[in-house]
Formats: structure tokens, C-alpha cells, sequence
């Protein structure tokens, strides 16, 4: 028998306030499966992301979500330290959208909100580090 390890989370739900006054509930997933982060696609078009390179571990949640609430639940919930270290390169806070069958990163926020042309200029310094992200589809496009 074939067992497949499951190393998807659901971390929580979260009720906040839009723009449009209305409540809504956003979800956080942990290492989410292909199908968790096309559902955030179909929503937004794009989804943020948190990833830890020291855990391996990629927190998932809507582009209407803050990076900074976000790390703040995601600490409370696991007792991590993401919010105190995110402005550190040990994690990486970013937006990708679809492209193909691939999640592009359009932008990281942690090491100075960088747009998509800086992205793919750190991207070739760095990528190395976090090519694990790859297994989730998520790519930084490189210059040819």
C-alpha cells in the first residue's frame, strides 16, 4: 500500500472588516495543497504569502490580508516569531498571481517592497534558498 504524507494545514479563519464595511472570513492555510491556492486565484487573482526557509514552511492567505496581521495570527496561532523577523531574510513576505500553471511572484514585501523587475534582480542572488517554494508552483520568472 502507497501512503501519501499530507503536509497541508489549515491554520485558521480570521472575520475582518472590507472596504466595503462588510464582514468577511479569510482563511490561512499552511503549506497548502495546488487546490487550496487555486481557490485564493479564483477569488483574487493573486494571494499573499509568508514562508519561513528556516522551517519550510509557506502560510497562504487572501491579497486583501496585511502581511503584518497576518504574521501576527499565524504567531499566535503556532508561536512562531514570523511578525519580529519579517523584515529578516530567513522569511519572505510576498503577492504571486497565476501564469500558466505556475504562481509568479509579482512582489516581496520584506526586503523593501520590491516590484517585479527588483524581484527577478534579487531573485538571481537568492533563489537558490528558496527553491522548496517550487513545490507548491511558486516561481520567480528570471530574466533570459
Amino acid at each position: 500500500m502507497n501512503i501519501k504524507r499530507l503536509f497541508e494545514e489549515f491554520l485558521t479563519t480570521i472575520k475582518v472588516k472590507t472596504k466595503t464595511k462588510k464582514s468577511e472570513i479569510l482563511e490561512i492555510f499552511v503549506n497548502p495543497t495546488r487546490k487550496e491556492i487555486q481557490e485564493f486565484i479564483r477569488v483574487d487573482n493573486a494571494f499573499k504569502f509568508i514562508a519561513s526557509n528556516r522551517k519550510k514552511k509557506i502560510y497562504i492567505f487572501s491579497s486583501w490580508l496585511i502581511h503584518t496581521i497576518a504574521s501576527k495570527i499565524i504567531d499566535k496561532e503556532f508561536g512562531t516569531s514570523l511578525y519580529k523577523n519579517l523584515n529578516r531574510m530567513s522569511n519572505l513576505g510576498g503577492v504571486a498571481t497565476k501564469k500558466g500553471n505556475k504562481y509568479i511572484i509579482l512582489s516581496i514585501h520584506n526586503v523593501g517592497a520590491l516590484d517585479l523587475f527588483k524581484v527577478k534582480k534579487w531573485a538571481r542572488k537568492n533563489w537558490n534558498k528558496w527553491r522548496w517554494l517550487e513545490k507548491y508552483n511558486i516561481v520567480v520568472e528570471l530574466e533570459k
